[in-house]
């Protein structure tokens, strides 16, 4: 069973099934990159509000790492 990393665009094992086990290569190594989910928030209008929710998420970035995770081995 996979998952894509985009959990809300991906077209994963939710959609088409199991992988065979003969079509697994590899086995992960590490979490390169790890990020919390991010959510945009609610805007007014059309035009202000889209890039103030943009800013806001921008600013919100540093905080939605997950540091400890990063570059840790996949046991």
């Amino acid at each position: 069973f996979v998952l894509g990393d985009n959990r809300d665009d991906s077209e994963d094992s939710r959609y088409w099934g199991f992988v065979p086990r003969g079509n697994i290569v590899g086995r992960p190594l590490l979490i390169y990159f790890s990020l919390q989910r991010m959510r945009p928030a609610p805007y007014a209008d059309a035009a202000d509000g889209k890039l103030t929710s943009l800013a806001g998420m921008a600013a919100r970035f540093w905080d939605a790492i997950r540091w400890k995770r990063m570059m840790r081995l996949v046991r």
